[in-house]
């Protein structure tokens, strides 16, 4: 019976090092105990490896919550780049009021600059609220 609870931690441990990414070199190096065949499993051993897999799992708690930190953060990205380009378009639509907008030396560079804006509203735009609204329910249940 010790010997299956022993397997038992031993599998929920190899199941937290391949979702931490770690290689079995380093696996086996870092937890030498799980070498130990199972026939000579004594409550001790099974206390040491009840111990990694608490070490581990709090390791691997921390990656989720450093994750879903990462997952709020590119919300708010994706939230400022739309937020940008609204405010870009707003001062398009005010330039395109200036009649002498295109007159003068830096008349052809200014009209590349818009049409370079006006292809940004036009194909970024959309994007980013499209991301905004695929990831806004997911957020709003977090």
């Amino acid at each position: 019976k010790l010997g299956e609870l022993l397997l038992d931690v031993r599998r929920q441990i190899a199941a937290l090092w391949s979702s931490l990414e770690v290689d079995a070199t380093a696996a086996a190096s870092s937890f030498p105990a799980m070498q130990v065949p199972v026939t000579d499993a004594t409550e001790e051993l099974l206390a040491l490896h009840e111990s990694e897999l608490k070490r581990l799992d709090a390791k691997a708690t921390a990656r989720r919550a450093l994750l879903k930190v990462h997952s709020y953060d590119s919300f708010f990205v994706y939230i400022e780049k739309r937020e940008e380009i609204i405010g870009e378009r707003s001062q398009y639509e005010a330039s395109l009021h200036d009649p002498d907008r295109l007159i003068g030396r830096v008349a052809t560079a200014r009209l590349l600059r818009e049409e370079k804006l006006q292809a940004k509203i036009k194909h970024d735009l959309p994007k980013w609220t499209k991301l905004l609204l695929d990831k806004l329910p997911a957020w709003e249940q977090e």
